[in-house]
C-alpha cells in the first residue's frame, strides 16, 4: 500500500544508503551545503531589506518582496535539515557575497536570486538522473519534490523582476552532468571561498520564519524500482557543454526593473482573471441546469 507521508520513511533510506555509495554521499552533502547557502543569502537580504534601491528611487523592498524571500528561506532550511536529518554534512556553512550590490539593489538581488535559483534546479536535475542510475527511485522523487519549489522560486524571482512571462520554460535547462559540478559553478561566482564579504548560516537559521508554509517534509505515495525500456535512452549533458555563467548579471543602476513596477497589481490581476473565468464557467452551468 503507498505510504501518505514517507518523509522519515525516505530521510532513512537517504542514510542507509549514504552508508552504502560514497556518491551518495557526495550528492546529499553538496545538497545541504547549497541550501544552508540559500538560507543564508536569503537571511542576509530579508535583515537588510529597508536598506535596498528600487529603481525609482524609493528605498526598502516592498511588503510582498519580504514576504517571498521569507517563504523561500522557509523552505530552503526545511530542505537543509531533511538533509542534515539523513546524515548529510554540509561542505561549509560561510558563505561569500561577490557582488556587494546583492546586499542593496533590488534588482541585482533578484538577478541574483533567478540565477543562483536556475543552478539549483539543474543541481538537482543531476541528482535526480544519479538516483536514478544508483535505481534508488524515492531519492529520485525527493531530488524531483526539491527541485519543483525551486523552480516557484525562479519564476517569482522573474516576477519580482518585472518580467512579463515569468514562467518562461517548457523543459527546464540541464547544465550540469553532475552534482559536484554544480559546486564548482558557485565556487567559480564567488559564493563559497570567494573574496567578498563573509555571512554565515548560522546567523540567520534561527530566524527562519514558517508562517503559512506546509508540506515541511517529503510525503506522497512511495515510488518503487521497475525495469526501464531497453528503447528509452536518457541523454545526460557533457560536464564540457555545462552552461555554467563566467559572472553573475551586471544590472547598472538599480531597483526593480520598469519604472513604478509594484507586484500586488500583476497578482492581483492574475487572481482576477481566475475569478472572472471561475465565475463564467459557473453561470454557464447554472444555465444548462435551469
Amino acid at each position: 500500500m503507498a505510504s501518505l507521508n514517507l518523509g522519515a520513511t525516505v530521510q532513512s533510506g537517504l542514510a542507509d544508503a549514504m552508508a552504502q555509495s560514497e556518491d551518495v554521499s557526495t550528492i546529499i552533502n553538496i545538497a545541504a551545503t547549497a541550501e544552508a547557502m540559500a538560507v543564508t543569502l536569503l537571511g542576509a537580504a530579508i535583515a537588510g531589506a529597508a536598506g535596498y534601491a528600487n529603481a525609482d528611487g524609493s528605498k526598502g523592498l516592498a511588503a510582498p518582496l519580504v514576504a517571498i524571500l521569507k517563504a523561500a528561506q522557509s523552505a530552503e532550511q526545511a530542505h537543509y535539515a531533511y538533509l542534515t536529518g539523513a546524515g548529510a554534512k554540509p561542505l561549509t556553512t560561510t558563505f561569500t557575497i561577490p557582488d556587494p550590490k546583492i546586499a542593496s539593489d533590488t534588482t541585482t538581488l533578484f538577478k541574483t536570486i533567478e540565477a543562483l535559483e536556475t543552478a539549483f534546479i539543474s543541481a538537482y536535475e543531476a541528482a535526480a538522473m544519479e538516483f536514478a542510475a544508483m535505481a534508488k527511485p524515492d531519492l529520485v522523487k525527493v531530488a524531483l519534490q526539491v527541485g519543483a519549489v525551486e523552480a516557484e522560486h525562479r519564476a517569482l524571482a522573474r516576477l519580482a523582476l518585472g518580467d512579463a512571462l515569468p514562467h518562461n520554460l517548457a523543459f527546464e535547462s540541464a547544465q550540469f552532468a553532475t552534482v559536484g559540478d554544480a559546486a564548482n559553478a558557485l565556487k567559480q561566482l564567488g559564493f563559497i571561498g570567494g573574496t567578498g564579504t563573509a555571512v554565515s548560516y548560522g546567523d540567520f537559521a534561527g530566524k527562519v520564519d514558517n508562517s503559512g508554509m506546509t508540506e515541511l517534509t517529503p510525503s506522497g505515495p512511495s515510488a518503487s524500482a521497475g525495469t526501464a525500456p531497453s528503447s528509452v535512452a536518457t541523454p545526460v549533458p557533457s560536464p564540457s557543454t555545462a552552461q555554467i555563467p563566467s559572472q553573475m548579471p551586471t544590472t547598472g543602476g538599480g531597483g526593480m526593473s520598469g519604472s513604478g513596477f509594484t507586484l500586488w497589481p500583476v497578482v492581483a490581476a492574475a487572481a482576477g482573471g481566475l475569478i472572472l473565468v471561475g465565475t463564467g464557467l459557473r453561470n454557464r452551468r447554472s444555465a444548462r441546469e435551469q
